[in-house]
């Protein structure tokens, strides 16, 4: 991803994360941490934010709950 970003290009997590989504979802299971960084993502695609680890660490912590 930051790769895509540092070239000026949009990254694949949308479509990836979608996906893991889509199958959870049809099983009845959720996906949040699997969820959050698509929405980091596309702050970042929009210009909203700047791409950096600490938009990340407060996910982690939730995760590990």
């Amino acid at each position: 991803m930051l790769q895509d970003w540092s070239k000026g290009r949009r990254s694949e997590v949308g479509q990836i994360n979608s996906l893991v989504r889509n199958i959870l979802e049809r099983n009845g299971k959720t996906a949040p941490v699997s969820t959050a960084p698509v929405g980091i993502a596309h702050r970042i695609e929009a210009g909203s934010c700047e791409p950096s680890l600490d938009l990340l660490c407060p996910r982690v912590e939730l995760s590990r709950a």
